[in-house]
């Protein structure tokens, strides 16, 4: 027998003590013992499968949306939150974080002086919020008089394709801050050719998108700004305590209405509760 197969000999010996066939009654890859002899390589590979799996109480981010259960948990095992809803537009669950009253009562003086210059009363100020939770931000406009409030569970993008878009005197909202939201609203303020007002994240500064907007549609917006920053609750009590950014109001009257309103304001408003900013430079001036 020659030296290579003596080698392949002593190797077939070596496995056949390390690993034995399998007794009566026992599955292949176990010892006589019952205990596994599978190469630890595909341990580990199903120890990270079992890991990743999710538990019981596995609740996907469609479920908190109050869309469609995720498939990985059984019916009797799903626990899901209350839903929002239902809406006839794409919902994101982070983004239903509602606009406070002390946001829109800052906000209710720039109104009153816009039904002014129209010639009517601020009940009959048809102010519009497009985008809509719950309709919290419909009682807040309420109880400070603005009875000719517009804000439906509406899909506001396909009024803006078909149309339907109904008419208003300024367009107010506190849109959603995910994806295109922000620039998308932005854009058709500023080519609509009427007064809106934003409340936008204090980040928006720095995006050119905001830069640009403001550019080509040659819009001189003025700022409110909180002395302390709002807090815009979720609904479901989700979120944080503490705001990760401050937020303040972007308003566009037009370009006759912008500079008297906003000196009417500098004289109006208490400004240990709000600051006003005439352009963006004064803005940053106060640090935000």
């Amino acid at each position: 027998m020659n030296v290579a197969v003596q080698a392949l000999e002593r190797r077939k010996r070596k496995r056949e003590k390390q690993h034995p066939d399998p007794g009566p009654g026992q599955g292949a890859g176990t010892t006589a013992q019952g205990t596994s002899c599978a190469p630890k390589r595909v341990l580990r590979r199903k120890k990270r499968r079992l890991d990743s799996e999710p538990g019981p109480s596995a609740v996907s981010e469609k479920d908190e949306c109050g869309d469609e259960a995720s498939a990985s948990a059984a019916p009797a095992q799903r626990q899901l939150k209350p839903r929002l809803g239902p809406y006839p537009f794409p919902a994101n669950y982070l983004d239903h974080f509602e606009t406070c009253f002390e946001a829109i009562r800052d906000l209710a003086p720039v109104l009153s002086q816009l039904a002014s210059r129209y010639g009517k009363p601020a009940s009959e100020l048809r102010a519009y919020d497009p985008f809509f939770c719950r309709g919290s931000v419909a009682s807040h406009m309420s109880a400070l008089g603005f009875d000719s409030f517009i804000h439906n569970n509406r899909d506001f993008y396909s009024d803006v394709q078909q149309g339907t878009v109904p008419d208003y005197d300024i367009l107010m909202t506190n849109p959603p801050y995910s994806e295109e939201h922000k620039e998308r609203i932005l854009d058709y303020c500023g080519k609509s050719g009427k007064p809106w007002a934003l409340l936008l994240p204090s980040y928006v500064l720095a995006k050119q998108y905001f830069q640009l907007t403001l550019q080509n549609c040659r819009l001189e917006p003025f700022f409110l700004a909180p002395v302390t920053p709002y807090e815009l609750r979720h609904p479901l009590g989700t979120g944080y305590e503490v705001p990760l950014f401050e937020t303040f109001w972007v308003i566009d009257l037009g370009s006759l209405l912008n500079d008297s309103v906003f000196q009417w304001c500098t004289r109006a408003l208490p400004s240990a509760s709000v600051t006003l900013c005439r352009n963006i430079s004064q803005l940053k001036l106060q640090g935000r």
